[in-house]
Order: C-alpha cells, then sequence, then structure tokens
C-alpha cells in the first residue's frame, strides 16, 4: 500500500508546489528545459542556495522523475518532522551547525545516498549546505563530489552518474510577484574523474567542486559582496530603463555588466569607489526627491492623461479584487513580520501560510456570499477570485508607477534646476556605463 500512496502524495505535492509558484512568482523564465528530462540513470541535482526550502522545490519541479533530497538534521529535530522527512523522500544529513560541536554522524546518511544512487535515484543537494542572503555563490562543500564519487566507485566507475547544475536567478527571492530565471546546465559525468580518483581520492573531490564552481558561474550572478550586489542592480535599472529587453536577454546582460564590473574594480579600485559614490549618491538625490528612474530616463514617454484615464476605469476591478484578496494575503505578511526570522524564510513562510490562508478565506467568503445570493453566483464569484488579486496586484503597481511620474512632472516644474541636475547626473554615469561595456 506504502509504495501505490507515496508516489500520489509525491505528485500531488508537487501539483501543489507548481500551482503555489505560478501565483507567488509572476514570471518563471526556463532555459534548457530539455536538460530537465532525464534519462534512466542516476542523477545528482544541484543548485545555487539563496532562498532556503523554495530552492530544492524550484530546481526539482521542472524533473521528469522522483527526486530524493539530502536534508538537513536540523528538519528531523521533532518525532513528527523526523517522520515526515523520513518517509517523504529526504536523507538526513549533519552539517557542523547541527551538532553543536560533535564529531558528524553522516554514515547513514551517505550510505543512503550510495543505495539510492545505486539503484538509478536522482538525488537533490544543495553544495553551499547554507542558504543565505544576495547574489553570490558561497564556497561549495566538497560533500557533493565525495558522494557522487563514492557511489561511483562501488561500480568500479561504470553507474554513469552524471551531476545536473541549475543556476537560480531571482529578481527579488523573498517578494510576491517576482520574477525567478532558472538555468539548467549541461551535466558533469562523474566517471570523467576516475583517474583522478584513484591518484587522490581527496584530490579529486576538490577537483570535482571546482568544476561545479566553475558551471555556476556561468548559469548564475555571482558578485563577490553586498556593494557590488548593489551597483548592479542600480546598473541594472539604468539599463533597462534606457533599454528595455526581455527577462533572458536581461540576465546576459547583467552578466555582462557584472564581468566589467569585477574587472574594472581589480583594475581601478579607486576609481571604482568613486563610481560607486556617484552611483548612490545619484540614486540617493533621485530618493529623496521621491522620483523614478523610469521617469527620468524617458521623460517623453509619460502619456499622464492617457495613463490616468486607464487608471480612473480601473479603479472598481482594483477596489473589487483589493478588498476579496486582502485577508488571505494580509496574515502570510503579518506572520513573517511577527516571526522575525531571518530574510532567507520570508518567502517560504508566505507561501506556507498562504497555502492555508487562500483556500480557507476562500471559502468562507464563498459560502458568506452563498447566503445572499443563489447559484451561480457563488460559483462565479468564487472563480473570480484568483484573476482579479492578480489583476489588483498589476493594478497597484501601475498606479505606483502614474503616481511617480506625476511627482516628475511637478518636480521639473516647479525645479527645473535641480531636475537638471539629475540629468547630468544620470548621463554621466550611462556614459561610463557604456565605456565600461565597450571594454569588455
Amino acid at each position: 500500500m506504502k509504495k501505490f500512496i507515496l508516489p500520489f502524495i509525491y505528485y500531488f505535492v508537487k501539483g501543489l508546489t507548481k500551482l503555489t509558484f505560478w501565483g507567488f512568482y509572476r514570471h518563471t523564465t526556463i532555459l534548457h528545459p530539455e536538460h530537465l528530462k532525464l534519462d534512466n540513470g542516476p542523477y545528482i541535482l544541484v543548485s545555487n542556495h539563496p532562498n532556503t526550502l523554495i530552492d530544492p522545490l524550484q530546481a526539482a519541479i521542472g524533473i521528469n522523475r522522483f527526486v530524493y533530497f539530502l536534508a538537513n538534521a536540523g528538519l528531523f529535530k521533532t518525532p513528527f518532522t523526523n517522520w515526515f522527512f523520513t518517509t517523504f523522500y529526504c536523507i538526513r544529513i549533519e552539517r557542523p551547525t547541527d551538532v553543536k560541536g560533535r564529531p558528524l554522524q553522516n554514515d547513514i546518511g551517505f550510505a543512503l545516498c550510495d543505495l539510492h544512487l545505486n539503484k538509478g535515484g536522482v538525488l537533490y543537494i544543495a553544495p553551499e549546505a547554507y542558504s543565505y542572503k544576495g547574489r553570490k555563490l558561497m564556497p561549495l562543500k566538497t560533500g557533493t563530489a565525495r558522494i557522487a564519487l563514492s557511489a561511483e566507485r562501488k561500480q568500479n566507475f561504470e553507474l554513469g552518474l552524471k551531476i545536473l547544475p541549475v543556476g537560480l536567478n531571482y529578481s527579488s527571492p523573498y517578494d510576491f510577484r517576482s520574477d525567478i530565471l532558472i538555468h539548467v546546465g549541461e551535466p558533469l559525468l562523474v566517471s570523467d574523474f576516475a583517474a583522478d580518483y584513484k591518484k587522490d581520492a581527496f584530490g579529486a573531490a576538490r577537483l570535482l567542486t571546482d568544476q561545479l564552481e566553475k558551471r555556476f558561474g556561468a548559469l548564475m550572478l555571482t558578485t563577490q559582496d553586498g556593494e557590488e550586489d548593489e551597483l548592479l542592480r542600480q546598473l541594472e535599472e539604468l539599463l533597462q530603463n534606457d533599454q528595455p529587453l526581455s527577462r533572458t536577454e536581461q540576465h546576459f546582460r547583467a552578466q555582462k555588466i557584472l564581468s566589467g564590473i569585477q574587472n574594472f574594480r581589480k583594475e581601478q579600485e579607486t576609481e571604482w569607489l568613486n563610481r560607486k559614490i556617484e552611483m548612490n549618491s545619484y540614486f540617493d538625490e533621485i530618493k529623496a526627491a521621491d522620483l523614478s528612474d523610469r521617469d527620468i530616463a524617458r521623460p517623453g514617454s509619460c502619456h499622464l492623461l492617457r495613463r490616468s484615464l486607464l487608471a480612473f476605469i480601473s479603479l472598481p476591478f482594483f477596489i473589487y479584487g483589493w478588498v476579496n484578496n486582502y485577508l488571505p494575503a494580509f496574515v502570510p505578511a503579518w506572520t513573517v513580520r511577527k516571526l522575525k526570522q531571518a530574510e532567507e524564510y520570508d518567502a517560504t513562510v508566505k507561501m506556507l501560510t498562504g497555502i492555508i490562508t487562500f483556500p480557507l478565506f476562500y471559502f468562507l467568503q464563498y459560502k458568506l456570499v452563498g447566503q445572499f445570493f443563489s447559484s451561480p453566483y457563488p460559483l462565479f464569484y468564487l472563480l473570480s477570485l484568483v484573476p482579479m488579486g492578480l489583476l489588483a496586484w498589476n493594478l497597484k503597481e501601475m498606479y505606483t508607477r502614474l503616481q511617480y511620474s506625476w511627482r516628475f512632472q511637478t518636480y521639473r516644474r516647479e525645479q527645473p534646476d535641480g531636475i537638471r541636475s539629475i540629468f547630468q547626473k544620470r548621463v554621466a554615469l550611462m556614459e561610463w556605463v557604456e565605456r565600461m561595456r565597450n571594454e569588455e
């Protein structure tokens, strides 16, 4: 019975996860989705890890086979969670932060990994071991490589095990209706490291780990620190407002810009700091004036009257969608504020809470409407809640942009010298960006 129930639960949870991601993220772009169609051999699936429990699901949701997950021991602390994660496709592994100074005890976990891979299974591992905030790649642990090489060694390097790297690129990982670009890389064949392993097992693990790091470098945006990440985001905003591109094109442009930033920083650190100060000064100035770079970049394309008329016409739809989705959307955001956990857990908490609040409040609202209206109106009302809620969110963003545009026109009329100074700073910054791109 268990072998029939567990696959059913797996596919149910997978479908629920897809639905949740569809609601939470505005756009999901997958580059090279064909690499997610795995053959029948064993695989280790790996990804970067900025978004806690969301990352394994984002990496695995497109896989056409069952995926087991290497999970940290902290998730197995209570009897219920120990039963739940052990039963539902997870293998327990200890990290230094899980054991409070005692030696790690991972022999059983590694043995289960060997067994699963030798049976041709698929296993997800986060090789950085810890989740983190920001667009960067933490140094990879050698555990993934050691597990892979151990499984291959037991089959005399004839197992055919492959490691599939997935780069997760969130526009804003913890925010509702943000974007994600999933860049799926070419798989690494572990048996290619057989000769290295026979010479030096530890050296082979380090070499395989280094190769994984290089693959990730091509699949994601990897900044060195928070200052570099902030500068890249500022440049992305300037360029996207100046020369709008699709999500995919924008990603590759950002990779080139990041490479240029890092080379410029290495070769001319003092000048890099000066440019960073100028960039911060520009954004601080427009923030103080309550302006948007979007309007400064394209002052002649405001179309204020047409946009204002559209905003007025759409207001009843906004009110309907906002009022009817306020409570189910408010509770997840309120829960995040009350828990005060690390920001990396915000999206996880929002989604898990939303899975409960949206169906619950929708059902209660449906029953309430049914007290006043006969069939089929309550059903029509229920079917309207999701699309009108998403429409209300989009309209809210449109109203915000319109508000910035009106402020820009007022500021330009009342403080022409101030707007002229802002324009000049932006032009100087864009000239620097173009020179840096040409040098790259």
